[in-house]
């Protein structure tokens, strides 16, 4: 009889035993849902990883904010506004206290890094007639434009590698520096 009441205890005791371990399983399988696993292809909500990193800033530049901009060619007499509203290409606008940094959405196409030293003429906002922006779909009170002497295209192909500088009026490859050219974002 002794023997009968041990075997039916010992069931009891092991059935126990196998949910804590079950329990112990779930936490660690959770945890690591938690965010504890990386993925270099998506980020939150399904979109692609940001290219964007701190440790492509200056010694001592604060990252402020991002905005999703739309990056225009200055306009021309050859190439009226409404020729670059179809040109234009979507992405994030990096606020950093030493420069604005673009992050095309397009992942083969560089990334734009324009120092505020090279900004000539500082930003001007509606820097376009609102009877160009009718031919666009693009509001003009949330236009921007500036120029810069000097750009750094960074992750090219989103490859890591030398940084291109341009400076007007000349180009050279290197780690660090700065670049030539206009930008304007939407």
């Amino acid at each position: 009889k002794k023997k009968k009441k041990k075997k039916e205890k010992n069931p009891k005791r092991a059935k126990k035993k196998k949910k804590k371990k079950k329990k112990k399983g779930k936490k660690q399988r959770m945890s690591s849902q938690n965010g504890w696993s990386f993925s270099t292809t998506t980020g939150p909500v399904g979109r692609p990883a940001s290219r964007f990193n701190l440790l492509l800033l200056e010694h001592g530049e604060v990252f402020f904010q991002d905005y999703s901009v739309y990056k225009l060619p200055m306009p021309t007499r050859e190439r009226p506004f409404w020729k670059c509203a179809k040109m234009r290409q979507q992405g994030r606008l990096k606020l950093c206290s030493r420069s604005l940094c673009f992050e095309p959405a397009d992942t083969q196409a560089p990334l734009l890094k324009f120092p505020l030293r090279g900004i000539r003429g500082g930003i001007r906002y509606n820097p376009i007639d609102a009877a160009e922006c009718e031919l666009s779909d693009i509001d003009a009170e949330k236009l921007f434009r500036f120029v810069t002497d000097m750009v750094i295209e960074m992750k090219e192909g989103d490859r890591i590698g030398p940084f291109v500088q341009h400076i007007r009026g000349r180009e050279a490859q290197g780690g660090n520096g700065a670049g030539a050219g206009s930008g304007g974002a939407a």
